[in-house]
Formats: structure tokens, sequence, C-alpha cells
């Protein structure tokens, strides 16, 4: 899987694009009505198209990724804008857990990283473990091979949010191989936005 991940980055760096696409999450906005600022985690944050927004809002945030290609253009973007102080980066592959202490974070962002986590139950227990009380879960997701409906996604995520209160649900769409596309109505995929209880 670490294979596949750099594969896609070093094909996408040649060429100066992002295998995701720029533009954050439309709920990484609507996150401001819940939290002004705090420590974040942004799991499998790629090149940043999450965490540059993150930090634009006022957040101090720690961005994990398994390729360090990925990690490289994000630190070069949040210095370009004057924002690396607030920007921590760590190469790590969340599959072996999350590396930090408990009650770290305010908030947990995953954008499509638990589409491809083998072991869910054991990675939202992670999450629960690294959230503080009252912390923010923010999960988007679909699953291979991108053709279960939103129920059938919801059904899932509802599965393994034991221990979180979820506030919102999401349902959209995104194009083949850009999720950041979600005006392609191709892909099914859903997003919760969840309290740590």
């Amino acid at each position: 899987m670490l294979v596949r991940w750099k594969e896609i980055y070093e094909y996408y760096h040649a060429m100066d694009q992002s295998p995701w696409g720029d533009e954050p999450s439309p709920r990484i906005s609507s996150l401001s009505s819940l939290l002004k600022d705090g420590l974040v985690l942004d799991i499998g944050c790629g090149d940043g198209r999450n965490s540059i927004k993150l930090l634009q809002m006022g957040f101090t945030v720690c961005a994990i990724d398994v390729v360090e290609i990925a990690l490289a253009k994000l630190r070069s973007k949040a210095k370009r804008m004057g924002l690396e102080n607030a920007l921590h980066t760590l190469l790590h592959d969340v599959h072996l857990g999350l590396p930090f202490r408990d009650s770290t974070f305010d908030l947990v962002v995953d954008s499509f990283t638990f589409t491809f986590i083998k072991e869910k139950e054991r990675y939202v227990g992670e999450v629960r473990r690294v959230l503080r009380k009252g912390g923010i879960f923010l999960l988007e997701f679909n699953m291979q091979p991108h053709i279960l409906s939103h129920e059938e996604l919801m059904e899932m995520a509802f599965r393994y949010m034991q221990g979180f209160k979820v506030l919102r649900t999401y349902t959209f769409y995104h194009s083949w191989g850009c999720i950041s596309n979600e005006r392609a109505r191709e892909v099914p995929a859903i997003a919760l936005m969840a309290v740590r209880s």
C-alpha cells in the first residue's frame, strides 16, 4: 500500500499537480461554528488541501501522511503563505497506530484515509484516544470498489462510531480520481461530524 501512494505522488509531483486537487473539503469551513482554534490532527493530509485551510482559519495543525514528497509540498505551501510556524508534519503509517498521547487534539480530520484502513475499529479507537473529550472528529470517506450507496456507507460509518456522538451527516459525490471535485456525481461518499463523548 505504501509503495502505491509513493508512486501516485511521484507521478503527480512530476506534473506539478496534486492527486486529490487543491480545493479543501467544503465541510472544513463549517468547523468554525464548533471550534475557533486549537490543535488539529489531519490524518492522511497529502499535500495539504485541508491543512492549509485549517491553518488559514487559525488552527495549529499536525499533518500526518505516509509520503514524504506530499509532506514536503505541504511545508513549502505553508512557508510561502507565512503559515509554517503553526504547522507540524509527521511521516507515519497510521496502520501502526497514532503516535500521540491521549487527549492531545481538539479536532481530528480524516478526509478519505478511512477508506483504505484495514482495521477500522482499531483505527477509530486510536482517533478517540488522541482526541480530547468534547473534541470533534470529521470523517469523510467512500469505500472501494466505490459503488456503495450513501445508505450503505452511513451504516458502515455508524458501526465504528462507538464513543462518539454524531452531530451532522453529509452525503455527496465526487469525481473518479479527484475527491475535491464534488461537482461530478460519480462516486458516492459521506461525511460525519462527531464529538468525542
